[in-house]
């Protein structure tokens, strides 16, 4: 993936070299995988020779690496839709109705073949029906609650008001067909976009957008699924780089409290301010005027909001009827901030 990342990163001059530093060096990424423990690397590998593999032209190499990337981890569901609407949108502009048909099944095969290669060891066993409904339930927890932590998501920002706390007012069964169409609901508009026009920038737009739709409205969401919409966006950084660097740190300022639990305060100031100095250097001087000083200038004001609650959450302790009342404050600032992001796409 690595290899072939410069020609799907575009640009020119040291622009695949800043897209593989900001990539490699990302907060959440370096926090999450060595600081909190939960291994995302392997997966979001597959998933980056995935989208790397689409973009060179590739599709049935990007069929069986995105495959093992689902397969390994399921969070890989959060770039399922713009993956395959964009290698459908390369099948409907076959010439020929013949040749469209077979690039379809070819697809259709290399992904089976690939899911049955990770499922044959479940099938294969003594009571395949119990093996694989057990794994199926641990991939889709769907006995659980709508979000157990403070994850900076529409729901648990709606809680912050009691009349819209759905855990208190809904059955299970409701919550997760409320989710479910809120979710496809979201995922729609940036599919429909990429099918009518496909091009690598709205590829990796709308692989974006339906990561931060995932992230924003489904079940069961946890912190270091951010990641996954991060890995379509570090690839358009060569247009935005500051855009993404924004997007980096403010993922990593929502995983704030789930952090500062494990003891990686120190760990993650460090990682901040140098992937913000990184970021700094690395990136070309802004234009003067127009959209992109507005565009500047709303990054910094969300920055500066940043750094205003993480000096409130040093300086001043919680009250005691809301202990937790930082840790909503991040959440919430975060969520706001994403849904922002998903509509800019």
């Amino acid at each position: 993936a690595f290899a072939r990342l410069p020609a799907a990163a575009g640009g020119g001059g040291g622009a695949p070299t800043r897209t593989l530093a900001l990539l490699l060096l990302s907060p959440p990424l370096v926090l999450v995988d060595h600081g909190h423990f939960q291994y995302n690397c392997v997966s979001l590998g597959l998933a980056l020779w995935a989208l790397v593999a689409a973009l060179s032209g590739r599709p049935l190499a990007c069929c069986v690496a995105f495959s093992l990337s689902l397969n390994f981890k399921q969070m890989g569901l959060y770039l399922a839709p713009a993956v395959f609407c964009y290698l459908l949108a390369g099948v409907l502009r076959t010439r020929g109705v013949g040749l469209a048909a077979s690039r379809f099944c070819a697809l259709g095969a290399v992904t089976s073949l690939t899911f049955a290669a990770c499922w044959a060891p479940f099938l294969a066993s003594a009571t395949p029906y119990d093996s694989t409904l057990a794994v199926l339930r641990r991939v889709f927890p769907t006995s659980r609650s709508l979000y157990e932590d403070k994850v900076a998501n529409v729901w648990c920002t709606m809680a912050l008001l009691p009349p819209l706390k759905l855990k208190a007012k809904l059955a299970l069964e409701a919550l997760l067909r409320l989710s479910l169409g809120c979710t496809l609901a979201a995922l729609l508009p940036p599919c429909a976009l990429l099918l009518r026009a496909p091009s690598r920038r709205a590829f990796l737009l709308c692989a974006t957008a339906c990561g931060l739709a995932f992230f924003l409205l489904s079940f069961q969401v946890h912190e270091k699924h951010l990641l996954l919409p991060l890995l379509p966006a570090a690839l358009l950084s060569t247009e935005h780089p500051r855009a993404y660097a924004w997007f980096a740190l403010l993922a990593a300022f929502s995983m704030f409290p789930l952090l500062a639990r494990d003891g990686l305060r120190l760990a993650y100031s460090v990682c901040q301010l140098a992937f913000g100095a990184l970021a700094a250097a690395l990136t070309p001087p802004m234009e003067v005027g127009g959209s992109a000083t507005a565009g500047g200038l709303l990054l910094a004001a969300s920055l500066a909001g940043m750094v205003a609650l993480h000096v409130a959450e040093a300086a001043l302790p919680p009250p005691r009827r809301y202990p937790d009342l930082h840790a909503v404050a991040f959440s919430a600032y975060a969520c706001c901030h994403l849904v922002g992001a998903y509509a800019a796409c």
